[in-house]
């Protein structure tokens, strides 16, 4: 067969795609060529700050959580407490070890992270 007869496919501009996936190859290769234009860097940029006011929205969440959390146990803690002081005060020292060893399992004591 005659090299003329050969059909070549057509060479089609790399898409955005494409050009992702080459420059992971240059970073992994070793050569980094690859240079943002300045519409990429601001565009990184943005998506940055973005990211970090959804991170710092996130943590504030968080703690409001957190800070429900404990409120209702310990209301719900202080509500058993006296209960049983006015129902049945023989099992006081049962509920008051049993609060205390539910506390002390969930961690209260272990180190933030």
């Amino acid at each position: 067969m005659p090299e003329e007869d050969i059909v070549k496919p057509p060479i089609l501009p790399a898409t955005e795609k494409e050009e992702r996936i080459n420059s992971l190859f240059q970073l992994a290769i070793g050569k980094p060529s690859y240079q943002p234009t300045e519409k990429q860097v601001d565009e990184i940029l943005s998506q940055r700050g973005k990211v970090i006011d959804l991170m710092h929205k996130d943590k504030i969440r968080e703690s409001s959580d957190k800070k429900y959390y404990f409120t209702v146990t310990f209301v719900c803690s202080l509500t058993d407490v006296v209960l049983v002081l006015f129902f049945a005060k023989q099992y006081l020292t049962q509920v008051l070890s049993l609060i205390i060893g539910a506390i002390g399992g969930y961690g209260f004591g272990r180190s933030q992270r």
